[in-house]
């Protein structure tokens, strides 16, 4: 028997299994190239959200603090004083009364913060007290003198903070939150996409729109912090200040005669107009619910993307677009606190206690807050 060799006869199949071989291998690194974008992208996205939210938190924990300091102000004439109540009067008609022997005096104010707890009417305890400058000279038949140092130094301290809160830390924090984001998408991939989203903003569906309108970005993330002024109605005055009117005379009424003498201190309410904000409150109806989802994108286009799919002409593959989604909340562990760091109201977002304002700041700082990831369809409940 003669055997016949053919030759090329198993070329068929190994181009075949070439075939599957390039095809299998063009698979793998289209699909790991997927998953690797993939996985990324939710890194990015989960860190996106944590970072996000600790910075909400921050902002939280510096309002909650320049709250407090509004109050004290207003209940002891400085935030840099102890919390005594002493160093604010409220005035009712008569502020302070004393009297003394000659060249000597002792006025104590009436009715003092710590007593009556009430922002519509504010005066400064020094200013009572720096009245015996106004009888400390000898005898006189009658005096009366104006003081307003200490009720002057209370406005400004007040107005400066409100400022500073509103406008520095209530605008550049919530538009930091917006940053942060977007640069940690990018410290990833620089060609990832973040946008943050709150359940919130109600009608706003994303509020990463233009990282460059500080006023659209910081009002955004503000809002989603639940926070509302108190304030009046219509721009009325909700704080009076009074500066002291000090009125003395001596008994005798002859100012060769050492006498003694009395003294009583008068409020008067300061020129120009008076305070129309105070502090923050938390709005009842959103404050509890904190968290922020982070939708990150990779699109097909991008640069990173450049390449892929391998063999995609001839196959006919597109590259898809790849979405993760990252949510992350910020919360107080206080348990205590009427509101971690701020009272808890419905509207209309006025009052006049101030020692209140002061006990949710104490009584939640210890904790303060904090931020953690969440399941993104998980509904926070603080």
């Amino acid at each position: 028997m003669r055997i016949h060799f053919n030759p090329g006869q198993a070329l068929p199949y190994i181009l075949v299994m070439i075939l599957v071989l390039v095809i299998s291998w063009t698979m793998i690194l289209n699909i790991s190239k997927m998953l690797t974008d993939r996985m990324t992208l939710q890194i990015a996205a989960d860190n996106a959200a944590l970072s996000a939210a600790t910075n909400q938190a921050r902002t939280l924990n510096l309002l909650a603090k320049t709250n407090e300091m509004i109050a004290r102000t207003l209940y002891d004439g400085s935030f840099l004083l102890p919390v005594l109540g002493l160093g604010a009067v409220h005035p009712v008609g008569l502020m302070g009364i004393g009297g003394g022997g000659y060249a000597s005096c002792v006025i104590a104010p009436l009715i003092p913060q710590c007593i009556m707890d009430n922002v519509s009417c504010e005066a400064s305890t020094l200013d009572v007290i720096l009245g015996v400058r106004a009888c400390s000279f000898g005898t006189r038949p009658f005096f009366m003198q104006r003081i307003s140092a200490g009720a002057t130094a209370m406005r400004a301290q007040v107005d400066a903070l409100i400022t500073f809160q509103e406008n520095i830390v209530a605008r550049v924090g919530p538009w930091e939150t917006a940053r942060v984001s977007e640069e940690v998408g990018r410290r990833h991939n620089k060609d990832i996409k973040v946008i943050t989203t709150h359940p919130l903003l109600a009608g706003v569906e994303e509020a990463g729109v233009d990282l460059g309108d500080l006023n659209e970005i910081s009002g955004m993330h503000f809002r989603a912090l639940g926070l509302q002024r108190n304030k009046t109605k219509n721009n009325e005055i909700l704080i009076n200040y009074y500066g002291a009117e000090h009125i003395g005379f001596s008994i005798p009424p002859n100012p060769f005669v050492p006498a003694c003498h009395l003294h009583f201190v008068f409020p008067y309410k300061l020129p120009g107009k008076g305070g129309q904000k105070a502090w923050y409150y938390a709005d009842a109806n959103t404050f509890h619910r904190k968290k922020l989802t982070i939708k990150a994108t990779l699109a097909a286009n991008a640069h990173a993307n450049k390449g892929f799919p391998i063999l995609g002409k001839w196959t006919g593959i597109e590259w898809p677009k790849i979405t993760t989604l990252a949510s992350a909340a910020y919360y107080n562990k206080a348990q205590n606190a009427p509101g971690p760091g701020f009272i808890v109201k419905q509207k209309p977002y006025r009052g006049e206690n101030i020692r209140e304002n002061i006990d949710a700041y104490r009584d939640s700082k210890d904790d303060g807050w904090y931020a953690q990831l969440v399941p993104v369809g998980y509904i926070l409940q603080h």
